[in-house]
């Protein structure tokens, strides 16, 4: 099944340190980040998996 629980509100919604560039420097955004992609990639490999399950050709032998 596939897993839609990942966040995709950023940190950086809402918080008091937020500047232009941070994002370079914020352990939080960095940390937020690296998880996001992890849990992004989950999903696209279960995607991939469900799709290729789920595969049917599109031409008939005659």
């Amino acid at each position: 099944m596939l897993q839609k629980n990942y966040v995709k509100v950023a940190p950086c919604k809402g918080c008091t340190d937020r500047a232009v560039g941070c994002h370079a420097d914020c352990k939080l955004y960095i940390e937020w980040s690296d998880e996001n992609t992890k849990k992004r990639d989950e999903i696209r490999r279960q995607k991939e998996i469900w799709s290729d399950h789920y595969y049917l050709p599109t031409r008939r032998s005659r």
